[in-house]
């Protein structure tokens, strides 16, 4: 069974560097095999697993963002081998897991993504899912929601419990920087 993560990833750095990447990345369909990527580059895909795609939005000459889904993890090694190619690149970015149950950056100052908590909350119909800057905020967010002062993940975790009889959750999750 694949469990898939979906990233979001933005490179930074010399502006020659990030030209020539949106260049051959615009010179790919919008959404492609990572190894389409890598190829690109001239780096050989043979003894990498490479597994999932990614796509991009419309890439500017001074930032660019790509956007994967993936097995399992972030396809940290996906983004380590366009590093590898262009040395004064860097990179930061948020993943997720599917079914919201795992988050990771690697966004130590908080400059793209900011967001380090992050809430599931569903009365029996579907699933909200938001992101949270602090634990007080996603806190007050579950109080709201669930109309009761939230002070501690206990409270969470009684919340939940009355919820799961009626189908549905609430969840916090704290987003693992790594």
């Amino acid at each position: 069974m694949s469990y898939w993560v979906y990233s979001i990833c933005h490179f930074y750095g010399n502006d020659n560097e990030l030209k020539d990447l949106a260049d051959k990345v615009r010179n790919i369909a919008q959404e492609s095999w990572l190894g389409d990527l890598v190829k690109a580059l001239g780096i050989s895909t043979e003894d990498k697993f490479l597994r999932g795609k990614f796509w991009h939005e419309s890439p500017t000459h001074t930032e660019l963002t790509i956007e994967t889904e993936t097995d399992f993890q972030p396809e940290i090694g996906f983004f380590d081998l366009i590093k590898s190619h262009y040395k004064s690149l860097r990179f930061t970015f948020f993943a997720e897991g599917e079914g919201s149950d795992a988050f990771w950056t690697n966004d130590r100052t908080g400059l793209y993504f900011p967001d380090r908590w992050v809430t599931s909350w569903s009365d029996g119909d579907e699933i909200e899912t938001h992101y949270h800057t602090t634990k007080e905020e996603a806190f007050q967010y579950i109080s709201e929601m669930a109309g009761k002062q939230v002070k501690s993940k206990r409270d969470i975790e009684r919340i939940h419990k009355r919820l799961e009889k009626k189908d549905g959750c609430c969840r916090l999750y704290e987003v693992e920087v790594i």
